[in-house]
């Protein structure tokens, strides 16, 4: 039987991967092909190191540990030649505002949501950014001031906490290191178990209904895009 600590963690999660992944899934991010990205993949190697400044590939492929080099190297470093690091984090913030905005049109919060990213964002400052390069990339970025997105960018950054802690179990388990070792280097690395105000943070969040569910509002206009997250959660899962 699961402890309640894991039983809110799990629900966070899913309440936060589901925000964070409107910037891979919702329909509006396609038009970052118009400024002359080849296509969707090409596209998210650059928004989502852009933090890093003009990374090269190797130094992407270094950090996105669980994509084949291959994929890596055809986006980047070319990626910056149509848009600078600077540009393409501008760019991709305005397009998932845009798709927040749509998503969240006719929601009626039942509370603050200034004091929501408050909290969070008291919470995500006390994590160590040791030996988690992409999480301490994209926490040096200043916060958006409108709190849609900055709860958008509250959920980002949970996640990409856990997958700097992902690539380094799936690093351990590439050389050789006992399983018993990667699961303890995993239960140290969950997010959940660093600070204690996100309980706190769950209870506030839960009570705005931002479940996978929820946060698509079953709508068929965004059944594709739970549809999207829901596979990528089981591909996961089978890595």
């Amino acid at each position: 039987m699961k402890s309640s600590a894991e039983r809110n963690a799990r629900r966070l999660a899913r309440a936060a991967e589901s925000l964070h992944s409107c910037s891979y899934y919702a329909p509006e991010i396609h038009q970052m092909k118009r400024f002359g990205y080849s296509g969707w993949w090409h596209s998210y190697f650059a928004y989502r190191s852009a933090p890093l400044g003009a990374a090269s590939a190797r130094e992407v492929v270094d950090l996105f540990y669980n994509f084949a080099p291959r994929m890596v190297e055809q986006a980047v470093p070319g990626c910056w030649e149509i848009l600078d690091p600077e540009a393409t984090r501008s760019t991709h913030l305005g397009i998932v505002e845009a798709a927040l905005l749509r998503i969240f049109k006719d929601f009626e919060f039942e509370r603050d949501l200034e004091g929501l990213v408050a909290l969070l964002k008291e919470g995500v400052e006390q994590l160590d950014r040791t030996d988690r390069p992409l999480f301490s990339a994209w926490a040096s970025e200043p916060w958006p001031s409108t709190p849609l997105l900055a709860l958008w960018h509250a959920a980002t950054l949970m996640r990409e906490f856990r997958f700097d802690g992902h690539n380094q179990c799936f690093a351990l388990r590439v050389v050789g290191v006992p399983a018993a070792r990667i699961e303890a280097v995993a239960i140290r690395h969950h997010i959940y178990a660093h600070v204690p105000l996100f309980p706190k943070f769950l209870r506030a969040l839960v009570g705005q209904n931002l479940d996978a569910g929820r946060l698509f509002d079953g709508r068929s206009a965004h059944r594709d895009a739970v549809v999207a997250v829901r596979a990528a959660r089981g591909a996961r899962r089978r890595q």
